[in-house]
């Protein structure tokens, strides 16, 4: 298996590409209304300060025990527990990451969601990758809650917070000292007799206990206050450690499980890059010079022959050494610092800081199946079977033959790629009272990123060859690149006899590639607020008066990189295709306003009547663009309450995001998408004439090798004519607050959330499938299959880069997501002790992709697979209840719901189902329910010992084969949205000073 390209991973799709997830919170809390007395309030979601009021779009909060309760260190972690939220990036990711951690509200992508810091914005998180935020920056110990908006914020936050905003909000009142660690691992029981059954056909599976994945998190944090508790400093340095857990440990991540020939049952495959040599493009004639019979390929087996190659007999099992969790090693510290001079003047000033590094292993690189040119005089295919198959009657002339080569470096070890982050961000600002009405916020943010990533152990498509060309020399097996004086230090590369490469070849061939880059992100940013009530401006039916905001932003995002020329020349087999350099940037100016108007107040029936309206004009300038963008985003909200136990709001948001700068400005190239071609095999899911309409000849219909990897050719890469997308959000719900029933709060919103003229991509998924289906000529020219010269390759949309779906960004159709979502709380106390109960889900009733513009659309609500990519569970939920007794001691059980998903290839939706029947064993992935446990222990009044277990049943994940997983999960399974390492073990102290 290569390594999925970046352009793969990293493009904003139109295809919902939905990385689910929703791992363990301890409670989760709708936002609650201020006390009747308490303080002014600043709600997610508003600029303007609001007393006695919540949010008029829904926002969902996860408290400072919330946090400590979860078991969870990484704020990704914490972040994903919430139905709301789509993984995107995690520590689950091997093959293609990118070393980040993004969040992702609604499935729409983390360029669609922005992430605050105490409500300004966190700077894009990586080069090249898009513009989501990197939650690995986030100190998880200082965090004091966390918000989720998923109204839509574009007017507030800025014009591409079309899902909404992630607002962590820092401890910044917090005094003394705090010592939080953390420490976990995972146990889990082999014992699934299935699975192992599958796995000991052809390998040995683990049996027994394992317990593995050691991870630990320390963080030091103080507080002072001084000079009267005018001036305040909270400061804090953390180190987090996560050690490396690989797929071998496990009976059902082993094995790279394909669906047996019936499609049925699973079986042990992989990729069709064997480790013995693979052979292929021997013509009919050669095959019976050679005395084999004839095949599209051939393994050379340990005696030195050749017999026809069998994907579940010789694939590839790159199960056991891909990392299952990266291992990471992570430093922070920051320093959050203010001043009050006085009532006009309190500067302040933010400094956080991180570095991070983390490591991906991947199964070893090669000779990845593809064309290849080797000498007919080679001394290595004298007398041997597979020089009569390659060379034919010129074997032991000077000519050269050109044939298939598919060979595992094992002999070099697996591949690795270093990741190494080193970021800051500062905020420098001043606020203060103007008078008694207006008061002004003013700031100066700067935040960069500086990215070293070092892949190792590649192979070298230029050394390959050169190793294959070799000569007699005095008896000595000699590079002619050693001869000539091109290359003195190659090595012959033996692959035509048993157990051929020596140690010395597999060195040579190995390749190290090196990316740096660099993300920078300034901002200046400047508001004031005024209450025009002390002027006379209100409601005749209304206490309270007019709020207003009005401010300016300047925001410049600017990315570089600069790969090694290896990299730029496409070197690495392992790639996919070429990574090239990218330098570019561009600017926003914004100004906005925002009101917010009480109408009634504590009327008949009319306990509170409020509008919430805002405004933000964008100009966008785009360097190498030949227009400047300009965009008006606004929102329209409102809150009825008729008395106070019940509350109705509502609310409209209009979006209009601008192309982010990898969308921008990322290079065309030839990369891989993970997918599957349905004109592909010797029996192909797709008809002679459908496959026509994709290029294939008569000639080449049967016999165009399968990606056993399940990864084909795609170009991709930005786009400067792009035009901003324009988004529609709606929001209805209802609060409900008894007075009769003390402690219970519970509420229902829907949502509807619409993306026009989105920009991305297609799909190239769905590119070949609407070919296919429909003979549609926009969606046919797309398809470019490697033409006749390319020999053996012709006709494949892999074995070269010639053979590619075309699949750049653009924009695109629209995409749209629709449900509703259910909070509820409750507490009480019963005797001397105090019963929690809280309850979060998400019904998710749709998820339209509409890739072009008034033509198909197909809904991906309730299925997984190749084009809907991770599962988009209909139904999610989370519901916990804690006991807390008289002496502090608090117990806490948790139940979390992911209803059953289908695979797409079987939707009645002919415009989502692929051509050809579905595995069965895939067809269904079964509803999942995990328990977890938790204990606070005081041990003293400054010192809290909690101890934890989630997924107490340590329930296996589901399993899919790779026929349908593709790229989006790995170890047979999804890591965003399933819990999958078994048991996870945790004990945290908390020690105050």
């Amino acid at each position: 298996m290569k390594n999925i390209s970046r352009s793969a991973l990293l493009r904003a799709s139109v295809a919902p590409v939905i990385l689910g997830v929703m791992l363990p919170a301890a409670a989760i809390a709708q936002e609650q209304p201020a006390a009747e007395n308490a303080e002014t309030i600043v709600v997610t979601g508003s600029r303007i300060a609001t007393p006695n009021q919540i949010s008029a779009a829904p926002v969902t909060t996860l408290s400072a025990e919330n946090i400590r309760e979860s078991g969870y260190s990484k704020i990704e972690d914490l972040a994903n527990t919430l139905p709301q939220v789509f993984a995107g990036q995690s520590s689950g990711v091997s093959n293609g990451a990118d070393g980040t951690a993004t969040i992702d509200l609604r499935g729409l992508g983390p360029s669609r969601t922005v992430v605050l810091i105490d409500g300004r914005r966190l700077m894009p998180g990586n080069i090249g990758g898009g513009a989501g935020a990197d939650l690995n920056f986030i100190p998880g110990a200082l965090v004091q809650a966390v918000d989720l908006l998923t109204g839509g914020a574009s007017s507030t936050y800025g014009a591409d917070a079309v899902a909404g905003v992630v607002n962590f909000k820092m401890n910044r009142g917090f005094r003394g000292i705090r010592l939080d660690g953390q420490y976990s691992l995972y146990s889990h029981k082999n014992d699934d007799e299935d699975i192992q059954a599958v796995v000991n056909r052809k390998y040995r599976a683990p049996a027994g206990n394992t317990n593995t994945g050691g991870a630990y998190d320390a963080t030091l944090a103080f507080g002072v206050g001084f000079d009267d508790d005018r001036g305040s400093i909270v400061g804090y340095a953390g180190y987090r450690h996560d050690s490396a857990i690989t797929q071998a440990g496990y009976d059902y991540s082993v094995c790279t499980l394909n669906p047996d020939a019936a499609n049925n049952y699973f079986d042990c495959g992989g990729s069709g890059t064997p480790a013995r040599p693979r052979i292929g493009g021997i013509s009919a004639a050669n095959a019976a010079l050679a005395g084999i019979p004839t095949a599209s390929s051939y393994t050379l087996t340990d005696n030195g022959t050749l017999t026809p190659y069998s994907s579940l007999r010789d694939a590839y099992n790159f199960g056991p050494v891909n990392y299952f969790r990266r291992p990471s090693d992570r430093y922070t510290a920051g320093l959050f610092a203010e001043y009050e001079i006085d009532e006009h003047f309190k500067p302040y000033m933010d400094f956080m800081f991180m570095d991070y590094s983390t490591k991906a292993q991947i199964a070893a690189a090669g000779a990845f199946y593809g064309p290849r040119t080797v000498n007919c005089d080679n001394p290595f295919l004298q007398g041997t079977q597979t020089g009569r198959a390659i060379c034919g009657a010129a074997l032991g002339t000077n000519a050269t033959a050109d044939f298939l080569l598919g060979k595992r470096n094992i002999e070099g070890g697996p591949r690795f790629n270093d990741i190494g982050f080193n970021q800051f961000r500062i905020v420098t600002g001043l606020r203060g009272d103007i008078s008694d009405a207006w008061n002004y916020d003013a700031y100066v943010q700067f935040g960069q990123i500086k990215v070293a990533n070092t892949y190792r152990n590649d192979t070298s498509n230029t050394k390959i060859d050169n190793a294959l060309n070799v000569v007699n020399v005095g008896g000595v097996a000699t590079c002619q690149s050693v001869v000539d004086g091109t290359d003195p230090s190659c090595v012959p590369y033996n692959v035509f006899t048993p157990n051929g490469v020596t140690p010395a070849a597999a060195a040579y061939i190995g390749i190290p590639l090196v990316l740096t880059g660099t993300t920078k992100e300034t901002i200046v940013n400047g508001s004031v607020v005024g209450d025009l009530g002390m002027y006379g401006f209100k409601s005749p039916f209304a206490e309270d008066g007019v709020k207003i905001v009005l401010g300016a932003e300047y925001r410049k995002e600017q990315l570089a990189t600069q790969p090694d020329q290896a990299y730029i020349n496409g070197d690495g087999a392992g790639q996919g295709g070429p990574t090239l350099p990218i330098e570019g940037q561009y600017t926003v100016k914004d100004l906005f306003t925002e009101a917010n108007i009480p109408l009634v107040m504590d009327r008949p029936f009319f306990d509170a009547l409020a509008l919430t309206l805002g405004y933000r004009h964008s100009s966008y300038n785009v360097q190498g663009a030949t227009s400047q963008n300009k965009a008006d985003t606004f929102k329209i909200e409102g809150t009825w309450s008729p008395i106070r136990d019940i509350k109705f709001r509502g609310s409209f948001n209009r979006a209009v995001r601008s192309p982010n700068i990898s969308e921008l400005f990322f290079n065309q190239q030839v990369g891989l998408f993970s997918g599957s071609d349905p004109c592909a095999g010797a029996a192909p899911s797709a008809t002679a004439a459908q496959c026509a309409l994709t290029g294939v000849t008569a000639a080449q219909y049967g016999n165009i090798d399968v990606n056993s990897a399940a990864q084909y050719n795609q170009l991709s890469g930005g786009n400067l004519n792009l035009r901003p997308e324009k988004a529609n959000t709606w929001t209805a719900g209802v609060i409900l607050q008894p007075s009769f029933v003390p402690g219970l709060l519970f509420s229902v919103d829907y949502f509807n959330i619409k993306v026009k003229d989105a920009v991305g991509t297609i799909g190239s998924q769905v590119i070949l499938n609407q070919c296919i289906q429909s003979g549609d000529p926009f969606f046919c020219s797309k398809i470019n299959r490697s033409p006749a010269s390319a020999g053996a390759a012709a006709g494949s949309l892999w074995l070269d880069e010639s053979g590619f779906v075309n699949n750049q960004t653009t924009n695109t159709g629209s995409l749209k997501t629709s449900g509703f979502d259910l909070n509820g709380n409750y507490s009480t106390s019963i005797g001397n002790n105090k019963l929690r109960w809280q309850f979060v889900g998400t019904v998710l009733d749709k998820y339209i992709a509409q890739p072009i513009t008034g033509g198909f659309s197909y809904d991906c609500a309730g299925f997984y697979g190749i084009t809907c990519g991770n599962p988009s569970p209909k139904f999610r939920f989370q519901t916990n209840l804690k006991w807390t007794f008289a002496n502090d001691i608090a117990l806490t059980a948790r139940w979390r719901h992911l209803s059953k998903v289908k695979v797409d290839t079987i939707s009645s939706d002919p415009d989502l189902a692929s051509p050809g029947a579905a595995p069965t064993v895939d067809e269904v992935l079964k509803a999942q329910n995990y328990i977890d446990l938790q204990a606070s222990l005081p041990l003293k009044d400054t010192i809290t010992l909690r101890l934890g277990m989630n997924n107490v049943f340590d329930k296996n994940p589901p399993l899919v084969s790779q026929a349908s997983l593709g790229g989006f999960g790995n170890g047979n399974t999804f890591p965003g949205t399933y819990d999958f390492l078994g048991r996870q073990l945790f004990v945290n102290l908390t020690a105050d000073f």
